[in-house]
C-alpha cells in the first residue's frame, strides 16, 4: 500500500480512496456526505465527477515545520536527498495531464503545504479542472486569513493531524509544539463551516488516548477522523522499534472508542488494514479499510520530484503521470501480492520496509458511502 506524514507526522498513502468503478458518484459538500454533519452546516448542491475517478496525492512541497517521529517521507532524515519543489507552472502541467473528467480528488500534500505562497493558486487551478482538493496539513500555519483565502480558491475540506488528547503526547511525536495550534485550527474550521477530519497516527505512545481523542473530537464537534497505524517508512522505520503498535491495543483502542464516537455521531475510518475478529464488524462507528495498491487502481501519489508512486509509502518512482495513467490499465503494474478472494480484506504492502501486514481472510468488509470514502491521510 492508504492517506496519514501528513507531513506532520501522519503519513499518506493509507486511506481507502478509490471510488466504486460504477456510474457517477454524487459528491456532496460535506467530508461524511451527510447534511446532518455537525461541521458542515446545510447541504449545498453536489458535484457528479464518472467513475472510477482518479485520486491524485499530491506532495507540493519538501519542507516541514515540524519533525514527526512517523513522517512518511523518505527525505526526512536526510534533507541533503529531498527533491527540489517544481514551480507553480511545472505543477499546473502536471495536473493538466490527467484526462480531462477523471480527477476526482487532490490532496494537496508535503512536506507541509501550506509553506508554499502559491498554494491558493493551485487550488484555484484544481477547482477549474472540475476536481475537489483537500489540503492535509498540521495546521499550525493554517490561520483564520489563510482558511478564507484557499476556501476562496475553491478548497473543498482539511485534513489536520493531531496525534493525541493532551498537548505533551502529541508534541513529543510531532517533534514540536503544536497540539494547541492544531486543535485551534479544527475549531477554526468548524466555525467557518469547512469540512475537517483530524488524522490521528497510533503508535505505542499515544494509541491508548484515542478514546480520549474521539471525545475531544466530540467536544470540538467533529464528525468524521481518520485512524491510521504507523507504519515502517521513512522515519518510521528509524524509530520502529518503540513506535510499533500491536494489533491488540489498536483494537482495545478502537473497541473502547466506538461507543464514544457512537455518542457524538462520529465516523472512524481506519487508513491502514488491521487484522480483526468477527466480532468487530458489530462496531457501529468504524469503516474498515483495504491497501488500494492493484492493477487499474484510482489512487497514485505524485512526489516533489513529478514521479508517480503506487502508494505514498513506497520508494521507488519510475514513470511520469502520463506514462502511469497508461500502464495502470495493463499488467505492466505491480499487482497486489496478497489480493484475497471476494470478501477478504487486503493487507498494506510497503516497498523497502521491514514488516508487511498479512491479513487472513474476513467477512466482507463494511460498505461505506463513497462521500465518506474521501480519507486522504497519510501515516
Amino acid at each position: 500500500m492508504a492517506p496519514a506524514s501528513d507531513k506532520t507526522g501522519s503519513g499518506p498513502g493509507l486511506n481507502s480512496l478509490d471510488r466504486p468503478a460504477a456510474s457517477p458518484v454524487t459528491v456532496s459538500n460535506c467530508g461524511t456526505g451527510s447534511a446532518t454533519a455537525k461541521n458542515c452546516g446545510e447541504a449545498e448542491p453536489s458535484t457528479e465527477v464518472p467513475g472510477p475517478a482518479l485520486t491524485l496525492w499530491l506532495e507540493l512541497e519538501v519542507k516541514c515545520n515540524l519533525s514527526c517521529e512517523f513522517c512518511y517521507n523518505p527525505w526526512r532524515g536526510d534533507m541533503s536527498i529531498a527533491p527540489r519543489n517544481r514551480t507553480t507552472e511545472e505543477i499546473v502541467q502536471s495536473l493538466d495531464e490527467v484526462p480531462p473528467g477523471t480527477l476526482g480528488v487532490v490532496a494537496l500534500s508535503g512536506g507541509e503545504p501550506l509553506l508554499r505562497p502559491d498554494l491558493a493558486e493551485i487550488v484555484s487551478h484544481v477547482a477549474r479542472l472540475g476536481a475537489r482538493s483537500v489540503l492535509t496539513t498540521n495546521g499550525v500555519l493554517l490561520s483564520s486569513m489563510r482558511l478564507t483565502e484557499l476556501t476562496s480558491a475553491g478548497l473543498t475540506a482539511v485534513q489536520i493531524a493531531i496525534h493525541g488528547a493532551t498537548p505533551d503526547t502529541h508534541d513529543s511525536l510531532a517533534g514540536g509544539q503544536s497540539w494547541f495550534a492544531a486543535v485551534a485550527a479544527v475549531r477554526r474550521c468548524v466555525d467557518a463551516g469547512v469540512p475537517v477530519t483530524p488524522v490521528f497516527v497510533a503508535t505505542a505512545q499515544n494509541v491508548s488516548e484515542f478514546p480520549a481523542f474521539v471525545e475531544l473530537l466530540g467536544e470540538l464537534g467533529v464528525s468524521r477522523t481518520i485512524f491510521n497505524r504507523v507504519v515502517p517508512g521513512g522515519l518510521a522505520s528509524k524509530n520502529w522499534a518503540h513506535l510499533s503498535v500491536s494489533d491488540s491495543r489498536i483494537l482495545d483502542a478502537l473497541e473502547a472508542a466506538d461507543p464514544v464516537a457512537v455518542l457524538h455521531s462520529i465516523v472512524i475510518e481506519l487508513g491502514v488494514p488491521v487484522e480483526r475478529p468477527t466480532s468487530f464488524e458489530e462496531l457501529r462507528s468504524i469503516v474498515w479499510t483495504n491497501c488500494h495498491v492493484s492493477a487499474s487502481q484510482t489512487r497514485v501519489t505524485l512526489g516533489p520530484d513529478g514521479l508517480a508512486r503506487q502508494c505514498s509509502h513506497m520508494t521507488e518512482a519510475e514513470w511520469t503521470l502520463p506514462e502511469w495513467l497508461s500502464r495502470r490499465e495493463s499488467d505492466a503494474l505491480l499487482s497486489h501480492p496478497s489480493a484475497g478472494e471476494e470478501g477478504t480484506d487486503r493487507c498494506c504492502i510497503h516497498s523497502g520496509s521491514t514488516t508487511v501486514v498479512e491479513l487472513s481472510r474476513r467477512p466482507e468488509r463494511h460498505s461505506v458511502h463513497p462521500e465518506q470514502n474521501l480519507s486522504l491521510a497519510a501515516t
